[in-house]
Parts: C-alpha cells; structure tokens; sequence
C-alpha cells in the first residue's frame, strides 16, 4: 500500500510540474508574440505634416473668469470643472480655474495675466460657474471610481460628446439641478466592465482614436487631472498603463500599440508614476523608437487659457542684446545649468523658486525651457523672458521641442524632429539645445550620426 501511495504520489506531482512547464511555455510564447519589438515600418503611418503645428488656436473672450476652487474639493469636483473648462474654452477662452496646490500658483500667474496681456477677470465661486455654463454640455460621462482607466476613457468620451466627467457621487445632483442627461455610466455598461484595463484602451483605440484630434496624444495617470481641460479642449486622446519593469509584456505591447496607431512626429503630453525610476527610460524610449516627443506635464492647471496668450509674439532673450560672447580660449569651461526645463510642471513650481532667489543675476546661468512654451503656453516663457537679466541665458532642454532620445529614434524620424526643433527654437531665440540620450544621463554615449544631425 505504502509503494502505491508513493506511487500515486509520484505521478501526480509529475502532472503538476508538467502543468507548470507548459503553462511557463505558454507564457514565454506570449511574452515574446506581445513584447513590443522594432517599431512598425514608418511607411505604415502616417506623419504630421512638416509645417503642421501641434497645437490648436483658440480665442480669447471678452473677459476671464476666475474660478475658484477649494482645496479640499475631491476628484470628481475637479473633474467636473476641468472638462467643463475645456468646453467653454473650446469655443471662447473664458474660464480659468484657481486652484491651491498645484504646480505653480494660479493666482500670481493670473495677475501676470493681467499685467502682461491685458487680460480682464472678475472671480466666480464654483456654483456661479457651474449655474452660468454648465449648461453647454450635452450630459453627463460618468466614470467608475472602481475602474480608474475608465477616467481616460471619459474624458475622451466627454470631449467627443461635448459632455461633463463627474463620479457618481455629482451624477444624481447635476441631473436634477440643471437637467442634464446621462450619456455614459462606465459602472452600468456591461460591454466595458467586461474588459480589463488593456481591454478598455483597445477598445477606446479602436472606436474613440480616430475621432481624436490627431496631432497629440497624452499619456496621464487617471487620479491626476490638471491638464484635463486642454484634453478635453483639443479632444486629444489619453491612455494610462504601468511603464517601466513593473509593466506586464501585455501593457507593454498595448503600449505599443497605442504610440504606433498615432501619426509619427507629434508630442504626447503627461508623464506616468515612477516607483522604480525606471518608467521614464522605458516610455521615452518607446516614443522616441515610436517617432515621437514627450511634453512632460500633468499637474499643471489652465493649459487651456495659457496656450491662447501670447502667440505669434516675438520672444527675445535678455541675453541676445548683451555683449558679443567673447572668443573662446583652448581652455577648460564650466557651465552651470539647470536641468529639468522639458517638463512644465518644475517650470512652473520648482524651477521659479529657484529663478526667484537673491543669488540669480549675479552668476551667469543657463536655464533650460521647452522651446514649444511659444505655443503650448507662452506665458510661462515669457514670464522668464520679462524677468531676465544679461547673464540669464536660456536653452532648449532635452532633446530640443520635446523629449526624446536621439539614439533611439526611429528610421528618418530625428531629421525631421531636428528641423522642427529649429522651427521653435528661431521662434523662442534660443540656440544651444540639451541632449539627453537616456535617463540618469551617465550613461550612453552618442553616435556620430545623431550628433551630426544636430550640428548640420
């Protein structure tokens, strides 16, 4: 009895482990069918045409609205008034949001506003502005608060739908207040909770994308919503998937599939959750491989009044008007820089404390700026410009209008990204651009080929 036992025994630990085996197979099957490989052959998308900018025009109204909101308003309220900001702004640029503790400060930026641009504002609580605009929507998206992916996807939905993104908990009041139809229940549409996350990007990638504005994409966490307004604005598509080596092959593939559906040569806006500092390096480089640029920003409030002032002015550095730059010597130099400049969010916080210190004006400094402020936002570049001193120089940051490494580019796409960086660059007076071929910067050295593409 005891050898049958064992025998038993045996054998069945003998089909566990080949249940294993196979299902390891399995999944090294799957993993290398799904891992995103080459980029697909630039001949299967399409490009944005060279002389195509990126980003949409839109009017100002006669008078701005200054919305205040409060620091202790939850996700959804904030949801509901950036999409409600990026419809009436769509049309008229008429509502800016003040907001506490966000990058930047809203309210000193919309005294410079005033000052700068002559712009005119009076201050509204948020139920003001929801009693004088809501109305402008067509109904309600509502998103599943279980189901974070379901936030991109409304927000989507509600640019395409000229609708509002609220949770649940606002739903029930909006309706009954101001009559507004539920057009969209995440929660309550079974044919989507069905599907996983990758499954619901999918599916938004196939029926959403291509009645997207075509020349953005934006890649955003879904509890972050600051730049919502300007998504919802330019009705740019918007996905979120883990990056990084916590991703799956599976969201790296969706990934993938999303960067390569959308033309070459265009940003994406937004950045992702960093927990192993690996994320950055392993999108930027998927994108750059991809044809496109990263436009880093995601807690920046008011896109969508910022890109409407200041347009087609003339940028000029302080610097461009100061001495000749002396004849270099054959001897060592040393140039203090801050780094960090592509991303809006460090430009509009971190990096204007440090612009505010005593100490700048005394030192000669480079300070790097995305040289796609000029349309994206002038107002953040020309509130360096305006206070610049001499000896305050500033320079594209990596790796010219937008971020990307050069080495990785895709076949024919750094030609291209070269002469649209230049484009901009004659546009915001800069003329030294900041190379970044991979993240921390210790790291790979450039080829010939990229650096000589920069130089001719």
């Amino acid at each position: 009895m005891d050898m049958v036992a064992s025998f038993d025994r045996n054998r069945r630990a003998i089909r566990v482990a080949a249940t294993i085996l196979a299902g390891l197979i399995l999944l090294v099957v799957l993993a290398n069918l799904l891992w995103p490989g080459p980029p697909a052959p630039t001949a299967a998308q399409s490009r944005m045409p060279p002389t195509q900018g990126p980003f949409p025009t839109f009017p100002m109204g006669p008078l701005l609205h200054a919305v205040r909101i409060d620091a202790n308003a939850n996700l959804s309220m904030r949801l509901l008034m950036t999409s409600l900001q990026g419809l009436v702004n769509r049309a008229s640029v008429e509502l800016y949001l003040d907001v506490p503790g966000v990058a930047g400060n809203t309210s000193r930026m919309l005294a410079y506003l005033a000052s700068r641009y002559n712009v005119t504002y009076d201050i509204l609580s948020a139920q003001s502005a929801l009693d004088a605009y809501v109305r402008v929507a067509k109904g309600l998206i509502i998103y599943d608060p279980q189901r974070p992916e379901s936030i991109d996807i409304g927000t989507v939905m509600a640019a395409q739908q000229r609708a509002v993104l609220v949770g649940p908990d606002l739903a029930s009041w909006l309706a009954g207040r101001y009559g507004l139809s539920v057009l969209f229940d995440y929660a309550h549409r079974g044919d989507w909770t069905a599907l996983d996350a990758i499954g619901a990007y999918d599916r938004a990638l196939r029926e959403l994308y291509p009645s997207s504005y075509p020349y953005l994409l934006a890649i955003l966490p879904p509890d972050r919503w600051a730049i919502r307004d300007y998504l919802v604005q330019t009705g740019t598509f918007v996905f979120y998937l883990t990056q990084g080596m916590l991703a799956s092959p599976f969201e790296a593939a969706a990934t993938m599939r999303i960067l390569q559906a959308a033309p070459r040569g265009i940003p994406i806006l937004g950045w992702f959750n960093s927990p192993t500092l690996t994320e950055e390096n392993s999108f930027v480089q998927m994108a750059s491989a991809a044809g496109k640029f990263v436009v880093g920003v995601q807690d920046l409030p008011n896109l969508s009044v910022l890109t409407a002032l200041g347009r087609n002015e003339t940028h000029r550095q302080a610097s461009s008007t100061a001495s000749p730059t002396p004849v270099l010597q054959d001897k060592t130099y040393v140039v203090l820089a801050v780094p960090d400049g592509d991303n809006l969010d460090f430009v509009a916080g971190r990096m204007w404390d440090l612009w505010s210190q005593s100490p700048r004006g005394n030192l000669s400094f480079a300070w790097s700026l995305n040289p796609l402020l000029v349309d994206l936002a002038p107002p953040l570049l020309d509130m360096y410009y305006d206070s610049a001193t001499p000896i305050d120089r500033f320079i594209a940051a990596p790796s010219g209008a937008g971020y990307l490494y050069p080495d990785d580019a895709g076949t024919g796409d750094l030609p291209r990204f070269v002469d649209f960086t230049k484009r901009y660059l004659d546009a915001a007076d800069m003329d030294v651009v900041w190379l970044l071929n991979a993240f921390a910067a210790s790291e790979i050295p450039y080829t010939s080929a990229s650096l000589s593409t920069y130089v001719d």
